[in-house]
């Protein structure tokens, strides 16, 4: 792979996400009652609210769950980590990182929505290796996401991950 211009390729990643997404029907949430109300016909800004207005609690239980579970594991002070739930998303953040789910419908298919789970901001591969970190998140994620600090070329990228002597990772 190629390396940045002070020769180390580390200095090529701006920033780094991990992603795990899935999806639903609607008419499917708990809260969502089919006497009182009815699927959404298009992904208005109407219609986004309605749906987190329907997450809400799940949002909350999960943020809860994950919360009081970090907490007691990592040994964090109430100051050291939080937790809101706004609008169609639940935020963790602590001093080590950051934790986000949000509900959306899905555009072309507003029946339907997508929950996404981003892990953002970890401190290090030392977070990323902390088994009581693994034990909470479990297999959340399925993709990573980068910015990088400059253009690259996609082939060179692909080339450098495949010789990694790491091994075990797989480039789709």
């Amino acid at each position: 792979m190629e390396s940045s211009e002070n020769g180390s390729p580390k200095n090529l990643i701006d920033c780094l996400t991990l992603v795990g997404r899935q999806e639903g029907m609607v008419k499917r949430m708990d809260d969502f009652d089919k006497s009182r109300h009815t699927v959404p016909r298009f992904a208005s800004d109407r219609a986004q609210l309605f749906l987190a207005k329907l997450a809400e609690t799940e949002l909350v239980e999960w943020g809860e769950e994950l919360f009081a579970g970090f907490r007691e594991a990592m040994v964090y002070r109430r100051k050291d980590i939080s937790l809101a739930v706004d609008n169609g998303v639940a935020r963790i953040e602590s001093k080590d990182f950051v934790l986000e789910r949000r509900y959306s419908l899905q555009e072309d298919s507003p029946d339907s929505y997508d929950i996404e789970t981003e892990l953002m901001s970890a401190s290090g591969a030392d977070l990323l290796e902390h088994e009581a970190f693994n034990q909470a998140v479990g297999s959340s994620f399925e993709r990573m996401r980068c910015v990088f600090r400059r253009e690259v070329l996609v082939e060179d990228l692909v080339d450098g991950i495949e010789d990694a002597e790491a091994g075990g990772v797989t480039v789709t």
